[in-house]
């Protein structure tokens, strides 16, 4: 069972800037590309939350948003 957050530092720590000038870091997660016969995927059928339709759910896929428009 998951701990209940109960301090802000549990929320990973949240912070509001009122500076004008402040930017905030980029990020983005920059990856290593895997070959796609090397990476370890698990497909599975799901019907939960669905309300009764059957989907199929592959986890475990790691690339970019680019290469998984193609």
């Amino acid at each position: 069972m998951k701990q209940k957050k109960n301090s802000l530092s549990d929320l990973g720590g949240i912070m509001y800037s009122t500076d004008p000038t402040f930017k905030p870091e980029d990020t983005k997660e920059e990856f290593e590309a895997i070959p796609n016969n090397q990476q370890d995927l698990r497909v599975t059928l799901d019907k939960k939350n669905r309300g009764g339709k059957a989907v199929t759910v592959v986890y475990g896929f790691k690339s970019s948003d680019e290469e998984i428009e193609k």
